[in-house]
């Protein structure tokens, strides 16, 4: 049995083994009126206190009342939270199965790997990406995605004001990621490595109407 995070039971919702995951479903399900969720940093996924990983937590909760149809939200945080394959599942069949469109997605420092993060881009795009004007994937640590992935986050995301992808390296040629033609008032690319060549193009940036917007 997993780990159980405190509150009453119903025997009735899918987590029967988690309580906390219970009254989030029940709380989600059943307000229609919530358009903002914020849990982040709250420990979710985390290991057990014998060191044992969490296979579940609360965040496959979240997915499953997602994909109920009943919910309404606009913005998602989870960040610095631990998301396992079992809530990545349920959490993306969440958002792609969603009333609504998503249109501020926070997930910094889940855990989440390189085709993770593929997939959550992957799932925007497909989804009423002109919806989408905030996004944080910050990673604390180096990955590579898809260029292709890369390379369609800007032209897609019409209306992106915010995006945060630390740690992967997306000033890099290779990825072909148009800053020229954003709408961005922030940014933050911390852990892209520096050469003349994309100091250049920053400082060509610099220069370009799009970074007027740049708070």
């Amino acid at each position: 049995m997993e780990y159980s995070d405190g509150w009453s039971v119903h025997m009735d919702v899918p987590l029967q083994n988690n309580v906390l995951s219970n009254e989030i479903y029940i709380l989600l399900a059943s307000t229609k009126t919530l358009r903002k969720l914020d849990f982040s940093r709250c420990s979710m996924g985390n290991p057990l206190p014998d060191g044992t990983p969490k296979t579940i937590s609360a965040i496959t909760a979240i997915g499953r009342a997602m994909q109920t149809g009943n919910t309404y939200l606009s913005r998602l945080s989870l960040g610095q939270n631990k998301i396992s394959k079992t809530d990545f599942i349920s959490l993306i069949d969440g958002i792609q199965g969603h009333r609504k469109s998503i249109k501020e997605l926070y997930l910094p420092e889940c855990g989440l790997d390189s085709g993770m993060v593929e997939r959550v881009l992957g799932v925007l795009f497909e989804k009423n990406p002109e919806q989408m004007i905030s996004l944080d994937l910050s990673s604390d640590k180096d990955m590579t995605l898809d260029p292709v992935l890369v390379a369609k986050i800007i032209p897609t995301f019409k209306r992106l004001e915010c995006l945060l992808m630390r740690g992967y390296d997306l000033l890099n040629p290779a990825y072909g990621f148009t800053l020229e033609s954003s709408r961005l008032s922030l940014l933050d690319l911390s852990g892209s490595k520096l050469n003349r060549e994309t100091v250049s193009r920053l400082c060509q940036w610099i220069q370009q109407p799009s970074f007027r917007k740049i708070e």
